[in-house]
């Protein structure tokens, strides 16, 4: 046995150091050799060490862990930092005041805790609020916003209604007394239709009711425009121009019917109940104003029919979605030509409400 180990020891100290190069050539066989993804237990001159990459593999591994280390504590130091500087924060803090503690209550009673959020998660979130607001009668809508729109209702018709209201605004005052204007139905019932009977005088006259100057249109026109706000046979404002956003233009549009659209007139057969009832209507608010029985009739039926004739020659709705084809620029010049066709006659050929004018400012 003592021979044994001397021979291992002499071979043992036959064996020196790998130099460096000896290593790379070791780490990078030529063909026919390990792979460098193996590792191989042996001996070389100076002792036993591992063959290919795992040595540098681990050293890699070891770098990577410290530096995730170092990560998560950096991390770990910022967490904590913002932590401290939350709960120093007042601003940041849980909201407690009325107005946070009312909405959280809203919205937990809007919840309907019974559904399950993943099978129909709308009746999670709403479904209580379906529930305790059932659809009010007459309405064929109802959401939070028409409840506060009620709401807010409530509050102006309790500051109009209220005889202690004294405010420092002249529009608010105004409000105020034109509000209770109306509910003094005793005095409405006293004056009658005087007022509109005044009114009527004042804009030249009606056929229907007495003498009226029939030669004063465009001076009824402007009248009727300016302060009372009505917009016959065509409405005129000043808007951006469509195609030069740098500039404002008079833009001279067709207005609208009496009924709801120009098919109420044209589809006589499908809208003869409308028609008739829209007549009477009219017959019966002129007798109000003074008209005369045998007479009254068939002018209001000229009116009508006159209304079918405007109908007839204003561009439908549907025609209308295309800008290019209502945008017709024009010069005031040739506004004001327009504008004297319209003074000689409103039933010339030369009158179409189915182009919409833009003049520059």
């Amino acid at each position: 046995m003592s021979v044994a180990l001397q021979d291992l020891r002499n071979n043992m100290s036959s064996y020196k150091r790998a130099t460096f190069e000896e290593e790379e050539a070791a780490d990078n066989p030529v063909d026919g050799g390990m792979s460098p993804d193996s590792v191989e237990v042996g001996f070389r001159k100076g002792g036993i060490q591992l063959l290919g990459p795992l040595g540098r593999r681990t050293q890699m591994e070891v770098v990577l862990a410290g530096v995730l280390l170092a990560s998560l504590l950096a991390l770990f130091g910022c967490a904590v930092t913002l932590g401290i500087r939350y709960n120093k924060d007042p601003a940041r803090s849980l909201c407690l005041t009325e107005a946070c503690i009312t909405v959280a209550s809203k919205i937990v009673e809007a919840l309907d805790r019974s559904a399950d959020p993943c099978q129909d998660f709308y009746q999670y979130a709403c479904g209580g609020w379906v529930r305790k607001n059932p659809l009010p009668d007459g309405r064929s809508r109802w959401s939070t916003f028409n409840s506060i729109w009620d709401q807010n209702q409530a509050v102006l018709k309790h500051l109009l209604e209220n005889g202690t209201f004294n405010s420092s605004s002249d529009a608010e005052r105004k409000t105020q007394f034109y509000y209770l204007s109306c509910l003094n139905e005793q005095h409405i019932e006293e004056l009658g239709a005087t007022p509109l009977i005044d009114l009527i005088a004042k804009t030249g006259g009606w056929n229907i009711t007495g003498p009226w100057e029939k030669d004063n249109f465009m001076e009824v026109l402007k009248t009727v425009s300016g302060p009372y706000r009505a917009q016959p046979f065509f409405t005129i404002g000043v808007s951006v121009d469509p195609k030069n956003s740098n500039s404002n233009v008079i833009q001279v549009d067709q207005s609208g019917l009496f009924l709801p659209s120009r098919d109420y007139y044209l589809n006589k057969t499908a809208n003869e109940k409308v028609l008739k009832a829209y007549l009477d209507y009219m017959v019966e608010l002129s007798l109000l104003l003074g008209g005369d029985k045998n007479s009254t009739q068939s002018q209001m039926q000229q009116i009508l029919d006159f209304e079918t004739a405007l109908a007839n020659i204003t561009v439908p709705q549907d025609e209308r979605r295309d800008e290019e084809k209502i945008y017709h620029k024009i010069t005031i010049a040739e506004l004001q030509v327009c504008m004297g066709l319209l003074g000689g006659g409103l039933q010339s050929e030369h009158v179409h409400f189915h182009v919409q004018a833009v003049a520059w400012m």
